[in-house]
């Protein structure tokens, strides 16, 4: 990853993701991407956005704070990126009548790292730097009813501590499902502070399904300049407005096809100065064969926009329309042998 965008890793250990499922306040929480329940090999796509979420365990463990060197001494970049060891974390979930909660806290060891110093007669000596370990809390409740349809409510509270600075994060979430359960929504409002510094956000997804094989998404984002909760949480980015439209069809009454998906997708993004940033048309065409393989058509319309996080801090630059386009195949993952490909192109 070459941008000034951080990537997201999903949690692989195993006591992290026991149980985790109190702490998913959206379902924007999860790796966006197409349900791969054809039986085809999906090939890895840069259209899909990134998760959106308060409680991101990777940053448990993860790589300590920098810490504030001497003149003259160096750490490689390579030991400063190395995961921190932990002294112990402890996870505590439940429900009572319909009232579920949960409690996570870890603890990191503090961190040494191995440098070098450069002395005054021209000679290197070995020096060790030190950086004191983080504590990490998660305090979640949510309220639901399920009778018809669901309804429910929750809070979540993360703390990051460390001897040189305090971040917190507070969110209050809703859902709403109607008793057809073709109506659906998600709401979630967040707040963070970072040393003082308080930052806001807020998303709704709206979803509706008339009828068998059809599927609208209404989604309105606003995140402020200031949302920072990169210490515990993911999103991709602060400072955007968002409004996007999806439609998506899909049918399985070919002769020659097992599955048809079409997708289209108008996207309307921001910053707060009103520069465009994401706004784009977006196709996309699936076809699944009877012997479980696929083929995806991706077209993306893209009109002029301005790039603000790439300039690292140095203004913004516009970019002129283009469109680009993807062709990807995948065979039935099932067979002793499966395999994807794909080929992208941008103009």
């Amino acid at each position: 990853n070459l941008t000034a965008q951080e990537t997201y890793f999903p949690e692989k250990r195993l006591f992290f993701l026991e149980g985790n499922e109190i702490f998913v306040t959206s379902p924007r929480a999860a790796t966006q991407g197409p349900r791969a329940t054809t039986g085809a090999r999906p090939v890895s796509s840069s259209f899909f956005l990134e998760p959106t979420t308060l409680v991101n365990t990777r940053r448990i463990g993860g790589p300590a704070r920098r810490p504030v060197l001497a003149e003259g001494v160096s750490v490689a970049d390579v030991d400063l990126g190395s995961p921190s060891e932990l002294k112990g974390a402890v996870k505590v979930t439940g429900q009572y009548q319909q009232l579920r909660y949960g409690v996570l806290a870890a603890f990191e060891n503090d961190s040494e790292f191995s440098g070098s110093q450069a002395l005054d007669d021209g000679s290197v000596a070995a020096v060790t730097a030190q950086q004191s370990g983080r504590d990490f809390g998660v305090v979640r409740l949510l309220y639901e009813n399920t009778q018809t349809g669901r309804k429910s409510i929750g809070m979540i509270s993360t703390l990051v501590a460390h001897e040189d600075s305090e971040a917190s994060t507070h969110g209050i979430d809703a859902h709403y499902l109607n008793a057809k359960g073709n109506l659906f929504w998600d709401l979630q409002l967040m707040h963070s502070d970072v040393d003082g510094t308080k930052g806001y956000g807020a998303y709704v997804d709206v979803n509706f399904i008339p009828k068998r094989g059809q599927f609208h998404k209404l989604t309105l984002d606003y995140y402020d300049d200031s949302l920072d909760v990169s210490d515990l949480g993911f999103i991709w980015r602060n400072d955007f407005i968002t409004a996007r439209y999806l439609f998506n069809q899909s049918t399985s009454d070919h002769k020659t096809l097992r599955q048809l998906d079409n997708s289209l997708s108008l996207s309307y993004v921001t910053n707060n100065k009103h520069q465009s940033i994401r706004s784009s048309v977006f196709y996309r065409n699936s076809r699944t064969f009877h012997n479980k393989s696929k083929l995806n058509l991706i077209a993306m319309l893209r009109p002029p926009q301005w790039d603000d996080i790439n300039s690292r801090g140095h203004g913004a630059y516009r970019y002129e329309k283009g469109l680009i386009s993807e062709i990807a195949y995948g065979t039935d993952t099932s067979k002793v042998l499966s395999t994807s490909m794909g080929m992208m192109t941008m103009t």
